[in-house]
This record gives C-alpha cells, sequence and structure tokens, in this order.
C-alpha cells in the first residue's frame, strides 16, 4: 500500500497527517509512503525528516492523491481536494460535517457513487467523546467497529436509512 501525506490546506492549520515516527512504522511493515514537499514545515519537521524516516517527497497535491491508495490528513478534505479523490482510496482523517454542508454533500456523493464509507465517532473509556487522542491510539480498538455504509438494493443499512444498522 501506498499512503499519502498531503500539505493541509485549509486555513490555519499548520500540522501534518503523519510525523516521520508514522513513516518509519508504516514503511518498516514495507509500505511506501508519499510525502508533499514542506508537508510538516508548520509543525516543524523538515522533508529530510521525512526522507530518513523513509518517505518519498513528491512535488505537488495532486502527485499525492494520484500515487496514493490511502490518503492521511489532519482536517478534512476542502474542495480543491474533492476532485483528487479517487475511486477505492481510503480517507483517513476527522471530519466535522455539521460545519460544512457543501463537504456534507461531498461526502454523501461519496456514499452514494462508491457503495461505501466509514464514519465514526470516537468515545472515551468514559463515554465522552475525545477527539483530542491520537487517531493512531484507537486504530486497533475501533477497527472492528467501523460504520460501513453499504448499498444494497433497497437502499442504506445504515440506521438513519432505515436498515438495522448493522455490519
Amino acid at each position: 500500500m501506498i499512503v499519502g501525506v498531503p500539505k493541509e490546506i485549509k486555513v490555519r492549520e499548520y500540522r501534518v497527517g503523519m510525523v516521520p515516527a508514522g513513516v518509519r512504522r508504516i514503511t518498516a511493515s514495507g509500505h511506501k509512503v508519499v510525502v508533499q514537499k514542506g508537508a510538516g514545515l508548520g509543525s516543524g519537521l523538515t522533508d529530510d525528516a521525512y526522507i530518513g524516516a523513509g518517505a518519498r517527497i513528491l512535488d505537488s497535491i495532486e502527485e499525492i492523491y494520484e500515487k496514493a491508495d490511502m490518503i492521511t490528513k489532519v482536517k478534512e478534505p476542502v474542495e480543491v481536494e474533492y476532485n483528487l479523490i479517487r475511486e477505492n482510496q481510503i480517507i483517513y482523517t476527522y471530519l466535522h460535517l455539521a460545519a460544512d454542508l457543501n463537504l456534507t454533500k461531498f461526502m454523501s456523493y461519496l456514499l452514494y457513487s462508491y457503495q461505501g464509507c466509514c464514519c465514526l465517532t470516537i468515545d472515551s473509556y468514559s463515554g465522552e467523546c475525545d477527539n483530542s487522542m491520537r487517531m493512531t491510539r484507537f486504530r486497533t480498538r475501533t477497527s472492528c467497529s467501523l460504520w460501513r455504509w453499504g448499498r444494497d438494493k433497497d437502499g442504506f443499512n445504515g440506521r438513519a436509512y432505515g436498515g438495522c444498522g448493522l455490519l
């Protein structure tokens, strides 16, 4: 698998979807990582740090989306990224759908067109929503409980669409 790390382009977003330590772990597992030039600079991480961890640096966001099987981001895709997302490409990020009607419509389009989408609400052990924990920390714990919205002849399986809400 090729994992892509684009530079965040949302206004005033300086974080990056993966640090060099994450690149090192992923490449040690036999996968490849491509990082957009300058993606980590807002967080004080140089391209050389990513190269040293095993990543390949690409010049543009278009190249990242074109080459990667999975995109890892901090923030939701913005409108200029919508046309870059390909069928069967995994987008691993936080989504804040309530704040952006266009994003909500776009994600609905992906859901309908590509017949699959995963949506997570992460709760802490106390039952409160805690989205500040690192994504990698809860990846394994939640992987078996991903909400899959499979489209079938009768519509969506999700509870919101009258389905049973089960995987």
